[in-house]
């Protein structure tokens, strides 16, 4: 039905992406990678390109942009390191990274990279690291936070005893003790 709506907008809206991203999602949650493929296709003979995910911090008046997957910035090494511990101690405390997030045609084991990746998380390690002990971490995300970085952002906001602020393209999450603002309704 999902399908059939989104060719619908597409027959009127062809030339949007987010109409074209949105069908490429429906096709991966459907596991139809030949489908996911002719659309990606066409976004690219179009000209079209999906806006990467990304999120900025601010630590000490300077704002410090992440985008998924990135490794450019210049404290790459202490984030990683601090996303690495992160990541150990949520799955101790019983995190499991949903992989349903991923919507490419991948093995489990890339999708977790992948998925460990994402530019919120990665603003939060880096303002974990880069933050005074209990001061609060605070993230503008430019898309939809995804189900998985939500559920991450709460066991961290418990696990590292810290109030965790996330602004996405709808709406303020405020993190504290494994507990968000929207009562996991966003």
């Amino acid at each position: 039905m999902a399908t059939h709506a989104a060719e619908m907008i597409t027959k009127s809206a062809n030339d949007k992406t987010g109409i074209q991203v949105l069908l490429s999602n429906i096709y991966a949650y459907a596991g139809k990678w030949d489908d996911v493929a002719k659309v990606r296709l066409h976004m690219k003979a179009k000209g079209m390109k999906k806006i990467p995910g990304s999120s900025s911090i601010e630590v000490n008046g300077v704002v410090h942009e992440f985008t998924s997957g990135d490794e450019s910035h210049p404290e790459n090494g202490v984030t990683a390191l601090m996303l690495h511990e992160i990541n150990c101690r949520l799955r101790d405390a019983g995190y499991v990274p949903d992989l349903t997030n991923v919507l490419l045609d991948v093995d489990e084991q890339e999708k977790e990279f992948l998925l460990s990746r994402h530019s919120e998380k990665l603003a939060i390690a880096f303002g974990l690291v880069s933050s005074g002990w209990g001061m609060p971490v605070r993230v503008v995300k430019n898309l939809r936070m995804c189900s998985d970085c939500h559920s991450f952002a709460k066991m961290v906001s418990k696990v590292y005893d810290r109030d965790i602020v996330i602004r996405d393209n709808h709406r303020f999450h405020f993190f504290r003790q494994g507990s968000c603002s929207c009562r996991d309704y966003w």
